[in-house]
Parts: C-alpha cells; sequence; structure tokens
C-alpha cells in the first residue's frame, strides 16, 4: 500500500508540476529578447510532459532536455502558454484511511493509513505562461560636415529597409535624429537630397543589434569643390590681372575676383549649371567668350579653364603705286595719350605687334624711304579680339616736273641737254 501510495504522490505532483520560467495566471514574468533566440533553462524537469502554444504563429519553440529554445525571427511580442499533458483527462486523488491493528508488540495502535483513490476528475488542464518581447533599441542618425565634422542641417535623409521600403524620412537638423522600437535586422540609411554646395553621400547599409543600448549612425556630406584657372593661349601659364565671374542661369553673380598666378579655388558651389564669364581682360589680351559649364555631384575637385588670346596687329608700309611693302620707312605707334608705345623701321614683310591694349592709336612715319613722300598719320582701333587686325600706311614716290621752255613764246623746248645733281 506504501508502495502505490508514493507512486502515486509523485504523480499528482508531476500534474500541477509547471517550468520554473513560467507562472500562473497574474503572475506571468517577461523576458527580453536582445536577439532573435531565448532559451530558457526549466529547474523542475518539467518539459518531457509540456505542450506548448505561442500567440503568434512566427514564434517557435524547441525542447532539448530541460531547455526550452524560443525562436522569434521577427522580433515580435508574444505571449507562450505551457499545458501539462499529465493533467489532461487526470483525476483528482481521493484519499481513503484504513488502520493497521497489528503491532511488533502484539497489541493494537490502530496507525492510520492513507491510500488514494482515482474518484473526482481535474476540473481544468494545469497551465502556465511567460511571455517574451523585444529589447527596444534606439538609434541616433547624425548627418555631418566631412571637414569640419560638425552636425550638417538641411539634408533630406530616409530610413529604408534592405529590399528599398521607405520607413522614415526626415530633415536633418543641428541635433541627430533617433529612431526608437526598430527591430535588429538590416537597415539602410538613403539622402535624398544633400544641402545646397554638398555632395550626396553614397547610402549607408547597417545592421540594429538587438540592445537597448543607444547605436549611432553617422553619414558625412563632402562639399563642392571647383578649380577655375585663366590661362594665356601660349604658354599654357596662369595669366594674371583678369577680372573674372561666375555666374548662375539667371545671370546672377556667384562669385567675382581678379586672376592671380594661381587658379582661383571655390567651394560649396551649388550643383547645377553655371556661367564662367570674363569682365575685362589683362592689358594686351582679348576678353574670351563665356564658358558654360556644370557643378556635378562629386566631392572630386572639378576644373574649368579659360584661354584668353593675346590682342595682334599686323602693320604695312607699301608703295602707293605698287601695292608692294615698302622696306625703309622709319615708323611709330603712340597711344591715345600721345605717349610713344613702339618704334621700328619697316621691312619687305608687315610689322606684327603682339599684345598691345585694347583702344585707340596713332600710327606716324618719322622718316619715308628715299624718293618717297612721308605719309600721314593713321588712326586705328586695336578691337577687343584675338584676331589679325590689319593697319596699312602707303607711301607715294616724290615727282619732280621739269620744263625747258623757249623764254619768248613759253613753249617747251626740245634739244637742250640738262643735268639733275644734288646740293652736296
Amino acid at each position: 500500500v506504501v508502495s502505490w501510495y508514493e507512486e502515486w504522490m509523485s504523480q499528482l505532483k508531476k500534474i500541477h508540476l509547471l517550468p520554473s520560467f513560467a507562472g500562473k495566471s497574474g503572475n506571468t514574468p517577461v523576458y527580453t529578447m536582445d536577439s532573435s533566440t531565448l532559451v530558457l533553462t526549466d529547474e523542475n524537469a518539467s518539459l518531457p510532459w509540456m505542450r506548448w502554444e505561442a500567440s503568434d504563429p512566427s514564434v517557435s519553440l524547441r525542447v532539448e532536455g530541460n531547455r526550452l529554445t524560443v525562436s522569434n525571427p521577427e522580433h515580435v511580442s508574444c505571449t507562450i502558454t505551457a499545458y501539462n499533458t499529465l493533467s489532461e483527462g487526470a483525476y483528482q486523488p481521493t484519499p481513503i484511511f484504513a488502520y493497521d491493528t497489528t503491532s511488533e508488540s502484539g497489541y493494537t495502535d490502530r496507525r492510520q493509513t492513507t491510500i488514494v483513490a482515482s474518484s473526482t476528475p481535474l476540473a481544468q488542464t494545469v497551465s502556465g505562461k511567460f511571455q517574451i518581447k523585444p529589447v527596444e533599441t534606439r538609434v541616433q542618425f547624425e548627418k555631418k560636415d566631412a571637414q569640419t565634422k560638425s552636425q550638417l542641417t538641411g539634408a533630406v535623409l530616409q530610413l529604408q529597409s534592405e529590399s528599398g521600403e521607405v520607413l522614415q524620412e526626415w530633415t536633418s537638423g543641428s541635433e541627430p535624429h533617433v529612431v526608437a522600437g526598430l527591430k535588429p535586422g538590416l537597415y539602410v540609411l538613403h539622402e535624398k537630397s544633400a544641402p545646397s554646395g554638398y555632395v550626396t553621400a553614397a547610402d549607408i547599409s547597417f545592421e540594429v543589434q538587438g540592445t537597448s543600448q543607444l547605436q549611432t549612425i553617422t553619414m558625412f556630406d563632402d562639399v563642392t569643390k571647383s578649380r577655375i584657372s585663366k590661362k594665356e593661349i601660349s604658354s599654357g601659364e596662369e595669366l594674371p590681372g583678369a577680372v573674372l565671374q561666375i555666374l548662375d542661369q539667371e545671370g546672377n553673380v556667384v562669385a567675382e575676383w581678379t586672376s592671380t598666378g594661381e587658379p582661383f579655388y571655390m567651394e560649396k558651389l551649388p550643383v547645377g549649371q553655371y556661367i564662367l564669364h570674363e569682365v575685362s581682360a589683362p592689358d594686351g589680351y582679348a576678353t574670351a567668350p563665356d564658358i558654360p559649364f556644370t557643378v556635378s555631384d562629386t566631392g572630386e575637385i572639378q576644373a574649368v579653364a579659360m584661354v584668353d588670346e593675346v590682342t595682334r596687329v599686323q602693320i604695312s608700309k607699301k608703295d602707293l603705286t605698287t601695292g608692294k611693302e615698302l622696306p625703309g620707312a622709319k615708323l611709330q605707334i603712340l597711344n591715345a595719350a600721345g605717349e610713344l608705345v613702339l618704334e621700328w623701321t619697316s621691312g619687305s614683310e608687315p610689322y606684327i605687334t603682339e599684345k598691345l591694349p585694347v583702344g585707340k592709336y596713332t600710327l606716324r612715319e618719322i622718316s619715308a624711304p628715299e624718293g618717297y613722300v612721308t605719309a600721314e598719320e593713321v588712326v586705328f582701333t586695336v578691337e577687343d579680339t584675338g584676331e589679325i587686325q590689319t593697319v596699312a600706311m602707303s607711301d607715294d614716290i616724290t615727282k619732280v616736273q621739269i620744263s625747258k621752255t623757249d623764254l619768248t613764246t613759253g613753249k617747251e623746248l626740245t634739244g637742250a641737254k640738262l643735268q639733275i645733281i644734288n646740293a652736296e
């Protein structure tokens, strides 16, 4: 009887036993999962006869010995119920009392023995519960200037899923943007548009870890960089003294400077279309035509070059009669103030001068070749062009008419032999 009773009592204990990590109604433990897997150990060794039920079908359970592994790939909150299968259809034991009247001394001592019999079914299945919930993640997104490392305002940013679905969109401010409650997993930080003067950053793929600690994702924006050269056509060297402007599409002046011996460097020029305009060229150079250029969405240095051609004037000294070049004339060029700019003696080829500043000039003949008459001054203008400009001055020959006449009649007299002798 005693042996049977002990076995029954052991079975009775199992009927009411629950895993040590589960609780009954009103006392349900909650376990926070910092990953997709949670392993719970049962100190009551009750797992072999437990039946499990999860309130979310994405949650799966696996029993190995005294350990229960909970898989939560979707990182959901869920209630898990453990049902004691031994209690399903079991009966409540009822005690029956018997008396053992036999003693070692032969006297009756009425010792009581309890015998348990099945009589009353259990009212309900014995069950317990516990809850799981993912850890609440917190991720802060920083948008910074790549050079200064300071917080950058005005960038339109998107938080996307790994597949590209837009989960959230915001414009960066003076403080980092914080997103709470993201499920652990892979995400993408995408810059929809950069602030003016900055380059759109590449997407950042990142993983949200299952932790309550603040996680930080930082995206840096580089600035646009433009290098503008003003060059001399023949040498290719930087040309100082040109007044230059950058104009936007509406013709507004974005920047203005005077060229030096180094290229002009400019940062934070917004992405878009522009015009490089020369307001005035250095003396001796022709103003270059406008150059349209594009500032692209890149952090690389973008180069723009404008070349100035020199002014070129070709001056011919010609024989008025033949139209051929006339050597031996001494010539000068005077500026508008009457100052001497150039002086030379004509040859058999036209004289070419370069870098004569744009403006008005006078071509003067100091002395003509022998047998020719000094020409009148020629006023000309050097125009703002790199094309060859031509100026011509013609010398007429000297002409002397000699008459030998009859003193009485005044008519030409033939037959006289005459000589012309110079002053020496």
